[in-house]
C-alpha cells in the first residue's frame, strides 16, 4: 500500500475531528463507492481521490439516537499494558 494513502487517511481523520469539534457534524465516503468521482470533479488523469468529506450543521431533530457516548477514559487509556491503569500525561503538561 502506498504511504500517501496512510498519509491521507491521518489528514482527513484530523478534517473529521476538526468539523465536529467546531459543532458540525461530518461524514466520510470512500472514493471507491463512487463511480465517476474523478471525472465528475474534472480532476486529471493520474490524481486519485481517496474520498469525499461531508461537513454541515446538525439537523433540527437533535442528535442521532445512534450516537454511542463516549466510554469511560478507565475503559479505553492504558498505561504501558492493557489492564494497567492510565496514570495521566508522563510529560506533566
Amino acid at each position: 500500500m502506498p504511504w500517501w494513502w496512510v498519509d491521507g487517511g491521518a489528514a482527513l481523520t484530523l478534517v473529521l475531528l476538526a468539523t465536529v469539534d467546531e459543532g458540525l457534524t461530518a461524514g466520510f465516503l470512500g472514493a471507491h463507492a463512487i463511480p465517476g468521482l474523478g471525472e465528475a470533479l474534472g480532476l486529471p488523469a493520474g490524481v486519485t481521490p481517496l474520498g469525499v468529506v461531508t461537513g454541515g450543521h446538525p439537523g433540527r431533530g437533535g442528535p442521532s439516537p445512534r450516537r454511542r457516548r463516549r466510554r469511560p477514559e478507565a475503559e479505553v487509556l492504558h498505561s504501558g499494558r492493557w489492564g494497567e491503569p492510565f496514570a495521566g500525561n508522563p510529560t506533566g503538561s
